[in-house]
């Protein structure tokens, strides 16, 4: 469902972008006032965008350009910098080097400059530069506007001192892939405050402090986190979907899809919001106090299943047994679902349900032929009471998910069948 919504939408997206090139300005930004000879030339950004149209598109040229002043995007524009298309990526082999203005379209706040780039309109991508050096969320939209198919692409985004690498508002079908996000005090990246149908995925976050996630949701329906590689969280989860005060229990959360998340001060994934799937996730060297995926407050209709929890060392201050999967209290235990999943070395427990209602969580690999112990007879994974776990497999599930798509050098969209659903990838 989301992925075919995503393809639609691109789809129609990628049409209308391109009915409106033959009238459309391109629009060059250089410090040296030149642009290499193209006109109409800029020396920032914010020149360029007070001087287009709806529609237009704005190069901006490799160099650094220390940004004074927010940079405001108050109309639909195409910002492309010298990177557009190309991949960020360290774990797919980029070979982006940050700070490199040989190379990158540098948008620096000088470590003053609270948010860097604001966007104030709908149908506004920004592809390809490096957003640096601020204090407070280096991306942002606000909240008091309602605001459509916002791309937030191929960009390096890094060194906020006191907030959110990315945080988008109020936005409907939100697109945020293929960044590289990393020494952020807060939320590398926050979709939050009314969003509907977002998408967040393919992008490497790492050295994240953030008291709530690397990747935040809250406050928002129906998103996707996909393909995300998420590493190094000083303080707390890799990806949190739901308020973190519980208020967003009773909505709708949507996928979280295909994540690798490791090296975590606290849980993989926490779900703070029903109607959820959690499927395909890889989640190792966690210290959480409470899990591997944690469900919270009074959520229903969360699935669990095809993640890979393993090698985990839990905190065992708050709870005393703390697992790969760990049900709290408040969850509506009976409308949970765990299934095929992969749970593996976890201390002290491989799943535990401290919710009143039975837990079902059957065909599981524990680690061992003989499945769970101690409620159960084996020797793999320990398991609580209150969970329903036979029948156990027996060996572990082949993979069966699909691949994560990969952020390529051209921005060239291809088709991907996985899961029965087609999806855009940009490869």
């Amino acid at each position: 469902m989301h992925a075919h919504r995503s393809f639609v939408g691109s789809v129609v997206l990628l049409l209308a972008l391109g009915s409106g090139d033959a009238f459309a300005t391109v629009r060059y930004v250089n410090n040296d006032g030149i642009c290499g000879g193209n006109l109409p030339c800029y020396t920032t950004l914010a020149a360029a965008i007070a001087a287009s149209s709806a529609g237009d598109e704005i190069r901006v040229q490799p160099g650094l350009y220390n940004t004074a002043a927010m940079i405001t995007v108050d109309r639909p524009l195409l910002i492309l910098g010298p990177q557009a298309g190309v991949n960020a990526l360290p774990s797919q082999g980029s070979t982006r080097v940050p700070g490199d203005a040989t190379s990158e379209g540098i948008l620096d706040g000088g470590g003053v400059l609270g948010t860097i780039v604001r966007i104030t309109a709908s149908d506004v991508e920004i592809n390809g530069l490096e957003i640096r050096n601020g204090t407070g969320d280096l991306v942002d939209s606000p909240a008091s506007l309602a605001l459509a198919r916002v791309t937030i692409r191929n960009n390096i985004i890094h060194g906020s001192s006191g907030d959110e690498g990315v945080q988008l508002r109020n936005v409907a079908d939100a697109l945020i892939e293929c960044n590289r996000v990393y020494g952020t005090a807060g939320d590398g990246i926050n979709l939050c405050c009314g969003a509907t149908n977002g998408i967040i995925r393919f992008n490497e976050l790492h050295d994240i402090a953030s008291l709530d996630a690397a990747v935040y949701v809250y406050n928002s329906t129906n998103t996707t986190i996909e393909g995300n590689l998420v590493y190094r969280t000083a303080n707390n989860e890799a990806i949190k979907l739901g308020a973190k005060n519980g208020s967003d229990a009773a909505g709708t959360g949507g996928v979280i899809l295909n994540n690798r998340v490791y090296d975590l001060k606290q849980d993989g994934v926490a779900v703070y919001q029903s109607n959820t799937e959690v499927r395909c996730n890889e989640i190792y060297n966690s210290t959480s106090e409470n899990g591997g995926i944690y469900l919270a407050y009074a959520i229903s209709n969360v699935s669990v299943e095809d993640n890979y929890v393993h090698d985990n060392t839990f905190n065992t201050a708050k709870w005393g047994d703390p697992a790969g999967i760990m049900i709290g209290t408040a969850v509506n235990a009976p409308s949970i679902t765990v299934t095929g999943n992969r749970l593996v070395n976890n201390s002290p427990n491989g799943a535990t349900n401290r919710a009143v209602g039975l837990l079902t969580a059957r065909n599981n690999w524990w680690g061992a032929a003989d499945g769970p112990g101690p409620v159960g007879p084996g020797s793999g994974d320990l398991v609580s009471t209150n969970i329903d776990f036979t029948p156990w497999l027996t060996s572990a599930p082949a993979p069966s998910c699909p691949s994560v798509g990969s952020c390529g050098t051209t921005p060239t969209p291809s088709l991907q069948k996985s899961w029965g659903q087609i999806k855009l990838l940009y490869r």
